[in-house]
C-alpha cells in the first residue's frame, strides 16, 4: 500500500501543532486539546506512513528495517527527523 505522498507535511504539521499545544496548555489558552489532539493525529498518520515505506523498501536489510520501525515507534520525533532529513532521500525518489 502506497500512501506516502504528504510524509514530510505530516511530520511538521504534527510536531508543530503539538508544541503549539503544548505551549497553550502551560499560558492555559482555551483550545490547547484541539491543537494535542491534532498534533497526535498528525503524528499517527506520519508513524503509519513511515513505517508503511520503510517495511516495503528494497533498498533497506532486514536488520535496518527493525531498527528504523523500531526507532520509528518508540520516539517517533527524533527517528522521524532523522528519517525525514537523511535517509528518505536515499530511498525514495522526491519530486522537487
Amino acid at each position: 500500500m502506497k500512501f506516502t505522498s504528504g510524509l514530510k507535511f505530516f511530520f511538521f504539521a504534527g510536531l508543530l501543532l503539538t508544541l503549539t499545544g503544548a505551549l497553550f496548555t502551560v499560558q492555559q489558552f482555551a483550545g490547547a486539546s484541539v491543537f494535542i489532539f491534532s498534533g497526535i493525529a498528525f503524528s499517527v498518520i506520519f508513524i503509519l506512513q513511515a513505517l508503511s515505506e520503510i517495511n516495503t523498501s528494497e533498498k533497506l536489510s532486514v536488520s535496518e528495517k527493525i531498527m528504523w520501525s523500531t526507532g520509528i515507534l518508540m520516539t517517533s520525533g527524533l527517528a522521524g527527523l532523522l528519517y525525514v532529513t537523511s535517509l528518505r532521500p536515499k530511498l525514495v525518489r522526491v519530486r522537487s
